[in-house]
C-alpha cells in the first residue's frame, strides 16, 4: 500500500469494519469505495476518498480516473487520510477511548 496511489474496495457486502480502509488511512491511502454499509460512512466522499454507486463499474471507473487526473485533491485526501487514521484509529487513539472504560469501572467499584 506504501507505493500505492488510492485504495479501491468494491465490495458490495455490508462490511463491520473494513479493516483493509484503515490500513490504506494509515499510508496516507484515499479509498474508492462502496457508497453502503460501512463504507459510506468511514469514507468521507472527497475528504478521505470517493464513493460510487455500488454494483456500477462505469461509476467505480470514472471515480479513480477522477483522482488520476485530480493530483492536487488527491494529495490532499492522502493527508486527510493519515490524519483520519491517526485520529481515530492509531494506538493512542484508541487508548483515549478505552481511558473512558477504567474510569467508570473504577467508579463502579467505589460504589459510585
Amino acid at each position: 500500500m506504501k507505493d500505492a496511489m488510492l485504495l479501491v474496495y468494491p465490495s458490495e457486502c455490508y462490511e463491520t469494519g473494513a479493516l483493509a480502509i484503515t490500513e490504506a488511512y494509515a499510508t496516507g491511502l484515499p479509498v474508492v469505495a462502496s457508497n453502503h454499509g460501512t463504507m459510506a460512512s468511514v469514507v468521507r466522499h472527497g475528504e478521505t476518498g470517493l464513493h460510487f454507486r455500488p454494483g456500477d463499474a462505469d461509476h467505480l471507473a470514472e471515480k479513480v480516473r477522477w483522482l488520476y487526473a485530480h493530483p492536487a485533491e488527491t494529495m490532499s485526501m492522502r493527508r486527510e487520510a493519515r490524519s483520519e487514521f491517526e485520529n481515530r484509529y492509531s494506538k493512542q487513539a484508541n487508548y483515549q477511548a478505552l481511558v473512558i472504560y477504567e474510569a467508570a469501572a473504577a467508579r463502579a467499584n467505589r460504589g459510585d
